[in-house]
């Protein structure tokens, strides 16, 4: 919901450019999650600084958008007739980036005996 606010808002309404806007978008997002995260799934995980700790979340979900983007665009090779249903290829890629950033996030910024 951030993502796509915060990206409909700087384009529609501020009439940004589609991938600045959607850098910045990606952005917010990324960090609103970590604080849910941080404050609620993996709390007292970590025992890394705060700064570390976002930087290392930052770059995990930065891993999982391009697993998102790579598992999106191989199911349009693979399956043409799904560009006129883009919401079923953005689903798979969505979910394994799910689970990769999930079980990244809990291997190696939060243990998993502290992970709630």
């Amino acid at each position: 919901m951030v993502d796509a606010s915060v990206a409909t808002l700087l384009m529609r309404v501020a009439h940004g450019s589609p991938l600045p806007s959607r850098i910045v978008s990606f952005a917010a997002a990324v960090t609103v999650t970590w604080l849910i995260n941080w404050r609620l799934a993996f709390a007292g995980g970590s025992t890394l600084p705060a700064n570390a700790e976002y930087a290392g979340y930052f770059a995990i979900q930065l891993m999982g958008a391009a697993i998102s983007l790579g598992v999106f665009m191989l199911c349009l090779r693979e399956r043409p007739r799904m560009v006129g249903w883009p919401a079923i290829p953005l689903a798979a890629g969505s979910a394994v980036a799910l689970l990769f950033n999930f079980t990244l996030s809990r291997t190696t910024l939060y243990s998993a005996r502290d992970a709630r």
